[in-house]
Parts: structure tokens; sequence; C-alpha cells
């Protein structure tokens, strides 16, 4: 359980630093709860954009059924657990 929650912070840390850097966002402007909704940047040129970064950080290929699911931190977290990333 300590092991899952440490990588869980781990991977929640590496997608908030992917996205915003990714997004061309300030530093802190993402955090565990944020949405695409809320970013005008996020949209989804700028999803495809995280994922790719995401998957060249990660060295890992999503599948073409999790692109729509990429639309909050906690999301996408859930696919990194999918994929067994830790």
């Amino acid at each position: 359980q300590i092991l899952w929650l440490m990588s869980n912070k781990k991977n929640i840390k590496i997608i908030i630093k992917t996205i915003e850097e990714t997004l061309g966002l300030k530093k802190g402007s993402i955090n565990e709860k944020s949405k695409s909704v809320n970013y005008e940047n996020w949209d989804s040129l700028g999803i495809i954009n995280i994922i790719t970064a995401l998957e060249h950080e990660l060295e890992i290929k999503f599948k073409i059924d999790d692109y729509e699911k990429f639309n909050s931190v906690n999301e996408i977290n859930k696919i990194l657990k999918d994929h067994k990333i830790k």
C-alpha cells in the first residue's frame, strides 16, 4: 500500500510537470484536481502533445482508446495505473 502511494505521487508529479511544460503553463498552475475544461490550450491538440510527451518520458505507448480520457490529471493517472506504470 505504501509503495503504491509513493509511486502514485511520483506519477502525479510527472503528469503535472509534463502538462505544464507541454502546454507552456506556469509551474504550479496544474494540480492533482486539474481538468482540461479549465485550460484553454488543453484542447484536442494539447491532449495529443501531452500524450506524446508522456509516451516519450515514460517510454510507453498509450492505446487510442485512452486518448479521450486525457481530460484530467486524475484520469491520466488512472490510465498510467492501467499500464502498470509505477
